[in-house]
């Protein structure tokens, strides 16, 4: 997980865990459900998807990300996730996808036009009544840009909710859900403490630090709601419009936080 979300473990453990811990709780995944993994990096959101569903393809603008998925998937036997490199090969026909997962992509997206785009084709390639499931990493007063961010130093735009809420809206997808990630209290603080005094934890998650990670993952979709003007890190689930598909008896929340 250090090469897709950071070095420090006992984030990157917090991190992947609340961000599934959410989409479980929320995604209304079926077994026949064909999933696009778009920016999909080292596999870890294709390979959670894989056992869940009847096939996952994950493409990437990198080569070295697109072929350790491929070992991480020989590794575990998964057999019904693919991974490509972006722009090889022909583009998916229209309405290929049950779900097009996003997260933390957009982001690296820093043109409005070449955003847009990309929404229109996740858009395009979602079947009638399907979704469009995205986390990144937003900014409420306007537009922010950062120049450095994070670990890898690369230049990010966060953006408002509403762009990313009326780009949708533009290309018939409609907001189901939308939700705070990453909030818990526990975490923001113990994490802030223990990099003052160690620097980022690379060690393997000791059971002290595991305890931690995982009592925040229990209390963040609690605390989520009261946080959502401190955390940056949002979750949007799009509809396409279509036909029904069931979604309303899959039970998912219509929440939509602070809009």
């Amino acid at each position: 997980m250090r090469a897709v979300i950071g070095r420090d473990d006992v984030y990157n453990h917090y991190i992947d865990s609340t961000q599934k811990a959410l989409y479980a709780r929320v995604l209304p995944l079926r077994e026949d459900f064909e999933v696009l993994d778009f920016g999909c990096g080292n596999g870890r959101w294709a390979l959670w998807f894989a056992p869940r569903v009847t096939r996952v393809v994950g493409v990437d603008l990198s080569p070295t990300m697109v072929s350790t998925a491929q070992r991480l998937a020989s590794e575990r036997e998964v057999r019904n996730a693919d991974f490509t490199v972006l722009g090889d090969g022909a583009p998916f026909p229209d309405g290929s996808f049950d779900l097009v997962n996003c997260v933390w992509v957009l982001k690296y997206i820093l043109s409005g036009a070449e955003t847009t785009k990309t929404i229109a084709e996740f858009s395009r390639v979602t079947k009638p009544g399907g979704y469009v499931a995205i986390i990144d990493q937003v900014n409420w007063s306007g537009d922010l840009l950062v120049e450095t961010e994070g670990y890898y130093r690369g230049r990010a735009l966060y953006r408002t909710p509403g762009f990313y809420i009326e780009a949708f809206k533009n290309r018939g997808m409609h907001l189901r859900y939308h939700a705070v990630t990453n909030a818990s209290p526990l975490f923001w603080a113990y994490s802030r403490v223990q990099r003052a005094l160690y620097g980022p934890a690379k060690t393997s998650l000791r059971p002290g630090l595991r305890w931690i990670a995982a009592a925040s993952v229990r209390g963040d979709l609690l605390t989520g709601r009261a946080m959502r003007f401190r955390s940056g890190h949002h979750f949007f689930l799009f509809q396409k419009e279509g036909e029904a598909d069931g979604s309303e008896r899959a039970g998912i929340p219509s929440r939509k936080p602070g809009l």
